[in-house]
């Protein structure tokens, strides 16, 4: 198991020096303006230190109103360089100890259904139990087609302050996930697989002309 756990991997133009990864996962400890935090500085300081190959980052907010909490990631134009400093001192880290190059990723996302203000592709009585939502939290088309263009341009900022690439995130009911089982919702957005898959597509489309 050690021996496959060394070995490099090629993933398109990136070279995983190991198999090791260090998961994405949320501390909601970064400043309020989306900036690191010292917490989080630490927290990415030992996963330079770890030796793993490949560093997972947390979920990064593309937009104010798609955070989860008034703590969680988020790189802006306003903040980069505290993101720069960061990602710079985690690779001369990785290169002095380990003596790797770590290929770091960005998770993006909106949290949708789980946003401070709830912003929902549908109503779902059975999450509603728990966070009541109301036919306002709906969030419109027009408003879905804003946010090709945020994760685009999170993926620029992204690469200006030198991660290696993102990663959108689909999965825990968050707004690209949900939109997935929009079976009954009118509109761009909902109903066949084309318009509950159309956000997903066009923000990795826009994400990858970024690049």
């Amino acid at each position: 198991m050690a021996e496959y756990l060394n070995l490099p991997l090629t993933v398109g133009a990136q070279k995983i020096e190991n198999r090791v990864v260090f998961q994405p996962m949320e501390g909601c400890d970064c400043n309020e303006d989306g900036s690191p935090h010292q917490l989080t500085i630490e927290k990415y300081l030992k996963a330079a230190r770890s030796g793993a190959g490949l560093v997972w980052f947390e979920a990064n907010a593309v937009c104010p109103e798609g955070r989860t909490n008034p703590r969680q990631m988020m790189l802006t134009r306003e903040n980069i360089d505290q993101f720069k400093k960061l990602v710079a001192d985690m690779r001369e880290i990785a290169l002095r100890e380990c003596g790797i190059r770590q290929v770091l990723i960005l998770q993006l996302t909106h949290s949708g259904r789980q946003s401070i203000v709830p912003m929902i592709a549908y109503r779902n009585p059975v999450y509603e139990e728990r966070r009541p939502a109301s036919d306002e939290n709906i969030v419109s088309d027009e408003y879905l087609d804003t946010l090709p263009e945020k994760y685009a341009e999170s993926t620029r900022l992204a690469l200006e302050a030198g991660f290696d690439g993102v990663d959108i995130k689909c999965c825990h009911r968050y707004l690209n996930s949900e939109l997935l089982s929009a079976f009954n919702r009118d509109g761009r957005y909902g109903g066949s697989l084309e318009n509950r898959t159309r956000l997903l597509r066009e923000s990795v489309l826009g994400a990858i002309q970024s690049c």
